[in-house]
C-alpha cells in the first residue's frame, strides 16, 4: 500500500514537471527509448529519475518497482496528451499551479546544490552521536504502548493532563473523558525506540510500566501509556548506516538553512498590506494547545 501510495506521487509529481513546459514535444534525449505513447517517447532516463524519487536502493525492489513506475509514466504521458489537445495550459488557474510548481523545482534545486558540498560523517562524528543517545542504541527498547489522541482545547489542556494526572486508572481517565463529552481516538501499537520523538524517549526509559506521558500534539494532546517493553540494543557497527545517514541529512539541511538566511540578510524584503511590519497579522502568534504540557519542538 505504501509503495503504491509512492508511485501515484511519483505520476503527479512528473506530470507537473512535463506541463511546465507547456509543450508535448520533448528535447531530443541520448538515452535509450523504454516507451511510446501516440509517438511521444518515455526515455530510460525518466525511468530512473522517477525511480530516484521513490528513495529506495536495494536491487531487487527497484527492479520490482520499475514495471509499475513505467506503467505510471505511460498513463501520466496519456493524461499530459489530453492536457494539452484540450490546452489546458492556457487556462490562468492551470498557469499559476504551473507556476508555483516551477518556483518549487527551481528553489529545491538550490538547496539542493547547497548541500552537495557538506562533507560525509566521520568515524568520531558517528561514534559520538551513538554514545550520545543510548536510547536509541546500546539501550534501545520495543514499547507496547496504548495511544490516546485527544481533541480538546486550549482552554481546557491543563484540566485534562490534571485529570490523567489523578486517575487510578487510564480506563478511569477515559471515563471521564466520556463524561465530559472530550473526543478521542485510542489504539494498541508496537513502536522501537527510532520510531518515536526523540524528545520523549529519555522520559519513556525512565516510566514504569502502567504509567503514562501527555505530550502536545495538533488540536489537542496524546496520552502514551506503556503495556509492555523489551531490550533490543543495537551495536554500534550495526547502526552506523543509519547514523550516517541521519548525520549527512542534518548537514546537508544546515547548509541549505546557511544558505538561505544568507540570502534573507542580503535582499530587500517588504511586507505589505495586512503584512506590512507592525500589522497585527504580522505579529499574531499562532493559537497554541500546549499549555501545560511540556514543549516539544
Amino acid at each position: 500500500m505504501k509503495q503504491h501510495s509512492k508511485l501515484t506521487n511519483v505520476a503527479l509529481a512528473m506530470l507537473l514537471g512535463l506541463a511546465l513546459s507547456a509543450c508535448s514535444n520533448k528535447q531530443d534525449n541520448q538515452t535509450p527509448a523504454i516507451a511510446k505513447v501516440n509517438g511521444d517517447t518515455i526515455t530510460a532516463a525518466e525511468l530512473n529519475q522517477a525511480i530516484a524519487r521513490l528513495n529506495i536502493t536495494k536491487a531487487d525492489q527497484i527492479a520490482a518497482a520499475k514495471p509499475q513506475v513505467l506503467k505510471a509514466l505511460v498513463d501520466q504521458q496519456l493524461l499530459v496528451q489530453k492536457a494539452m489537445e484540450q490546452r489546458l495550459d492556457k487556462d490562468p488557474a492551470v498557469g499559476e499551479l504551473l507556476e508555483a510548481a516551477r518556483r518549487q523545482v527551481l528553489s529545491q534545486a538550490f538547496i539542493e546544490r547547497s548541500a552537495k558540498g557538506v562533507a560525509k560523517p566521520t568515524d568520531a562524528e558517528i561514534s559520538d552521536y551513538y554514545n550520545q543517545h543510548p536510547e536509541l542504541f546500546g539501550q534501545r527498547r520495543i514499547f507496547t504502548l496504548q495511544e490516546l489522541s485527544i481533541s480538546v482545547s486550549p482552554d481546557r489542556v491543563q484540566e485534562v493532563k490534571s485529570h490523567l494526572d489523578s486517575s487510578q486508572s487510564l480506563g478511569d481517565f477515559v471515563a471521564w473523558m466520556r463524561s465530559q463529552n472530550i473526543p478521542f481516538r485510542g489504539g494498541n501499537g508496537v513502536k522501537p525506540a527510532e520510531q518515536l520523538p526523540l524528545e520523549i524517549l529519555p522520559k519513556l526509559q525512565s516510566m514504569q510500566i502502567g504509567q503514562s506521558l501527555a505530550m502536545p500534539a495538533p488540536g489537542g494532546m496524546t496520552v502514551l501509556q506503556i503495556l509492555a517493553e523489551q531490550n533490543e540494543p543495537m551495536t554500534l557497527d550495526k547502526s552506523r548506516s543509519a547514523i550516517e545517514h541521519f548525520l549527512m541529512t542534518a548537514k546537508q539541511r544546515e547548509a541549505a538553512e546557511t544558505a538561505l538566511k544568507t540570502l534573507r540578510g542580503s535582499a530587500k524584503i517588504e511586507y505589505l498590506g495586512e503584512f506590512a511590519e507592525g500589522s497585527k497579522a504580522a505579529t499574531k502568534q499562532p493559537d497554541s494547545n500546549n499549555a501545560g504540557l511540556p514543549a516539544i519542538k
